[in-house]
């Protein structure tokens, strides 16, 4: 290689003993920007069209770095047609920076990368990037500041995001303001280690949103979704992993779009989420409207709670206002948060699911009832708290399994019908109903054993730490004579008349005949209530007792005696205990007698004694409640 100096020296080197060789240009990244920028602006001054033309085989560099990136400074770029910008990565640079696509049935395969803080607002036609029309992006987006896609209110467009959506930085937001429907395929990105307003992604602000977000990639990593008037659909399993959910919106009915304002619909697809919220305590919304949480197919909510810490107390909360509504089951398995509390509060709840309360404690509250649920199941690490003051709030419950802690509030009741319900306890369950109420079971099973039919309170279940338990009796066996002829078993009913006296509402179907005045018992047998009418020429009824086990007991609250002409004495001369903790109504008429000869044992209820009868105690009585 020959090098000609100026001075007219020449001086040779040998090429092959370099230690390397090295290229330098002129037209710098600088250059480039420059001279794009001036022919912008001489085309903006000459009002004239700006044509790009490159062969891009020749120098890749060069030409590339005209078309690797579109800058948007201080104004709007608006792409009107399909793939306008090549597959340039599309870079926002100052605070009023805007995007608008225009393009009917567009597809886009750019990068977006905003790189600083736009300036966004809700209002219609201010987001930093906005779609007039029917969009398709495969590319990435990303932002390490505020991220504000919107959609024109008028055309309601749909536009897909099949790349990633990331808002990078947790101090910033990120808010969807749908008028259409946003379809994210792809995933979405969107995180904030602190539980506070920071991180949150904001679908429709208040002042703006309705339509509708569709969420396709169970890799998403959304922190918290705030939820105004647009409504969510799930379309896979687990797209909202992990999410919290925040509602702010009061008002009822359908969007401008026709879903529930606020509503998740989970189209058959079972979902994990964090936790649902709401901003306000006492949020109400018109019954039969607002929004909810449905799926006309059987499907599990699970959440899986939060440490119940955060910057802002209402954020924290816990506390839903959303309908449960369909066939959506609701499991709480906060395994990592044994403390934490979800609260269903003041609606109308619709759902025929199930309600699990695995780890952590699933509460229901204020006004809010579970009408169609048929099951409850409390796990050994989970807590079901029924704090509802409404009436018959769980009334469609068959079936209760507790083998954690199920607690009915002060004030409330259970809320079970009066059917009875089918009760499964485990050996480490904790039970408290309210005070002084007793629960109707069909059946109880206790770690794995049927009991018998009776009364069962704190000294004989010592799961059942507060109220009282009565199993529907069974027809009895038990044998009576003084009536009925030969045979006298209850058994036969030929041997009973319907009319003169009804001992029996319930369990133990029994009538006495014609002339009868007394009642042999041989074994122990329980009523639910009783009633008694002395037989003509008869001046009262006698149980007497017939078996060394034998006596009386009743589980249900009244006890009555019609009034006659003649003055009537009654009798049990046998043991007689009112096993529950109900109050007994015992109406006894003007000169009427009721003897207790076996002696009267009411351990936890209470006796209302009406009417001007005389009440005679005899025996060993034990009176323990009032």
């Amino acid at each position: 290689m020959r090098f000609n100096g100026s001075c007219g020296r020449t001086d040779w080197a040998d090429q092959r003993r370099l230690p390397r060789l090295g290229d330098k240009r002129h037209n710098t990244d600088a250059s480039i920007s420059g001279f794009a920028r001036a022919c912008f602006r001489f085309a903006l001054d000459c009002k004239q069209d700006l044509w790009f033309s490159t062969k891009d085989t020749i120098s890749k560099i060069y030409d590339g770095t005209f078309t690797g990136t579109i800058t948007v400074g201080n104004g709007t770029l608006r792409v009107s047609a399909s793939q306008a910008c090549g597959t340039a990565t599309i870079k926002p640079t100052y605070k009023d920076s805007r995007i608008v696509f225009a393009a009917a049935d567009g597809v886009f395969p750019n990068d977006i990368q905003l790189a600083a803080n736009i300036q966004t607002s809700g209002d219609d036609g201010k987001q930093a990037i906005r779609f007039e029309k029917n969009t398709k992006l495969t590319g990435n987006i990303t932002s390490a500041y505020t991220l504000e896609l919107g959609l024109q209110k008028a055309n309601k467009p749909k536009v897909e995001y099949w790349g990633t959506v990331t808002k990078s930085s947790p101090s910033y937001c990120m808010n969807v303001v749908p008028q259409g429907i946003n379809e994210f395929h792809g995933k979405v990105v969107c995180k904030s280690p602190q539980l506070d307003y920071s991180g949150y992604l904001n679908l429709a602000q208040a002042w703006s949103g309705n339509g509708v977000v569709r969420f396709y990639s169970p890799e998403n990593e959304i922190g918290r979704i705030r939820m105004y008037t647009a409504a969510v659909e799930c379309m896979a399993e687990n797209v909202l992993n992990n999410t919290a959910f925040c509602w702010e919106h009061t008002d009822g009915g359908l969007n401008a779009d026709g879903y529930q304002v606020s509503s998740i619909y989970m189209n058959s697809y079972s979902q994990r989420i964090m936790a649902l919220e709401s901003k306000l305590v006492n949020m109400t919304y018109p019954e039969g409207n607002g929004a909810e949480i449905c799926s006309t197919a059987p499907v599990t909510l699970t959440i899986l709670g939060h440490p119940m810490t955060g910057g802002e107390a209402w954020i924290c909360a816990a506390v839903s206002h959303m309908r449960i509504a369909d066939q959506v089951s609701v499991v709480v398995d906060a395994q990592e948060y044994p403390e934490f509390v979800q609260t269903f509060t003041n609606r109308a709840h619709t759902t025929s699911g199930d309600l699990i309360a695995s780890n952590g404690t699933l509460r229901i509250a204020g006004t809010a009832t579970f009408a169609n649920v048929k099951r409850v199941c409390v796990a050994a690490g989970g807590t079901f708290r029924q704090d509802s003051t409404a009436d018959g709030a769980l009334s469609g419950v068959t079936s209760l399994e507790v083998d954690g802690k199920f607690v009915v509030g002060n004030g409330c009741k259970a809320g079970f019908s009066d059917a009875g319900i089918a009760l499964s306890v485990g050996p480490g369950a904790e039970i408290y109903f309210a005070e002084r109420e007793q629960i109707n079971v069909a059946s109880l099973r206790v770690d794995g054993k049927d009991l018998p039919s009776g009364v069962y309170d704190s000294d004989n279940l010592p799961q059942l730490k507060r109220g009282c338990l009565r199993i529907q009796p069974t027809p009895s066996s038990a044998r009576w004579t003084g009536n009925g002829g030969e045979d006298t078993s209850v058994d036969n009913a030929a041997n009973w008349n319907t009319s003169p006296v009804d001992l029996v509402t319930g369990g133990l179907m029994a009538t006495f005949a014609d002339g009868g005045d007394t009642a042999t018992v041989a074994d122990p047998v329980a009523f639910n209530d009783l009633s008694f009418v002395a037989a003509s020429g008869k001046d009262g009824f006698t149980f007497v007792k017939g078996g060394a086990s034998a006596q009386v007991s009743m589980i249900g609250s009244t006890m009555s005696f019609a009034a006659g002409e003649a003055a009537h004495r009654y009798a049990f001369e046998l043991p007689f205990g009112i096993l529950g903790i109900q109050m007994v109504s015992l109406t006894l008429p003007d000169a009427d007698t009721l003897r207790f000869g076996g002696g009267l044992v009411v351990r936890n209820g209470s006796v209302d004694v009406k009417g001007q009868g005389t009440v005679v105690l005899n025996g060993e009585s034990v009176i323990g409640g009032a």
